[in-house]
């Protein structure tokens, strides 16, 4: 009866013991490319600043910008 109970215990926590350490292996490797991207990434990211365009009017004073669109 004690080892059919503790069967029934320690299953459910190797389950969860195995998403949580799962989880914390995502989150570890993505932790690790956001503070080191490789060249793949970059590229992405640049290819994907391509198109923006900052327009400003800007009257060389100190009053403020009219105005600005992206």
């Amino acid at each position: 009866m004690v080892k059919k109970f503790v069967q029934e215990i320690i299953e459910p926590r190797i389950e969860l013991s195995y998403r949580t350490f799962m989880r914390a292996s995502r989150l570890q490797l993505t932790c690790r490319k956001r503070d080191d991207p490789d060249d793949a990434e970059i590229d992405w990211a640049l290819r994907q600043t391509e198109s923006f365009f900052l327009d400003c009017n800007d009257f060389g004073d100190d009053r403020p910008l009219s105005g600005c669109s992206f």
